[in-house]
Order: structure tokens, then sequence, then C-alpha cells
């Protein structure tokens, strides 16, 4: 990035896959509609989405003024998480034990059908180049928890462990600020 930035990350305010702990990847879900969420009419810079609905609900609710600003892109989208989209974690656990650790899925493990971590994290990098590399503005961008983890590793130049993983989550609806030089 050149010069200071704001950059402001943002997940999806929460589903009904949320609430139910089923896991979403790429479903294109809708937000649950009585989430509270504060309005940021003003924010100057640019504005990047995942294209999921669930993504565009929430920018609808957060900056209802800014809609036509907002660049959608694909490369922002959840990570596809194959045969385990639309099932509880629970029942993907008990069925697939090998696909998670201490009852959390392993993150470097492909679930069937799914998206392969380095693939995930290749498409993550290639927004960031594309786009945060080369910011002359603030940004804000509105993704999905694994989205997110990967591109704020990307921006800190973390190691992406099992540690990190499990340490960096993102909750709904709320907004994390960072500034860079």
């Amino acid at each position: 990035m050149t010069g200071k930035h704001r950059v402001i990350l943002i997940r999806h305010v929460k589903t009904e896959y949320n609430e139910t702990k089923r896991i979403s990847g790429q479903a294109d879900i809708a937000i649950l509609q009585d989430t509270a969420l504060e309005f940021i009419d003003d924010f100057t810079g640019v504005i990047y989405s995942s294209p999921l609905k669930r993504c565009r609900q929430t920018l609808e609710k957060l900056c209802p003024k800014l809609l036509d600003s907002v660049v959608y892109d694909s490369r922002l989208t959840e990570r596809c998480m194959g045969i385990f989209e639309g099932n509880k974690q629970f029942e993907m656990q008990q069925k697939f034990p090998e696909y998670f650790i201490k009852g959390k899925l392993n993150v470097f493990k492909t679930v069937p059908e799914g998206e392969v971590f380095s693939e995930f994290y290749e498409r993550v990098y290639s927004f960031y180049l594309d786009r945060l590399a080369k910011a002359e503005k603030n940004v804000l961008v509105c993704a999905h928890n694994q989205t997110l983890k990967v591109l704020k590793a990307i921006l800190f130049q973390d190691e992406i462990t099992l540690d990190y993983w499990d340490k960096n989550n993102f909750e709904n609806g709320k907004m994390y600020e960072y500034y860079f030089e």
C-alpha cells in the first residue's frame, strides 16, 4: 500500500447457518434480517465485497448510501467447503473425524469436492496484489471468516498455522480497523 491507509475488514452479519452451526462455504444464503448494524455513510475510500448474498445484504445495512461504489470481487468469496456445505458441523465431525482437530475443522485438509487450501490462499492473495497492495485510499472489505483470516495474515505477513487459524476469528457484523503506512 502506498501512503497511510485505514483498512476495515468486516465479516457479514449472522445467517441462519451461523445460528444453527452449519457449514456455509459458498452457499448463497441470506442474513438474518433482524440483525442490527451501525451505519457508516461517511466512509471515504474503496469498498470491496464478496458477491455472495450475505455480504451484499450486510453492505445494504451498513452503508446503503454507498452501494453504488461497491466493487464486487469473486476472489473474496468464501472457501468452497464441498460436501460439508449446508451440513451441521457436529454431524460432519461425527461422520468425517479425520477432517477435524479438537472439534474444529482442520483448515489444511481438503474436504471432498472442496477447495484446496493453497488454491484458496492464492485466490485471496491475488485479490490482495491487485487491489490492496496498490491502494491509494482507505479500504473496506466485506467478506467471510476464512477469507478474512487469510487476508489478515497477508496484510500482517503472518504465517498461517493451526494456532493462528484458531485464534484469528472475525465476529459476524463486527468491524476490524487496521492502519498501514
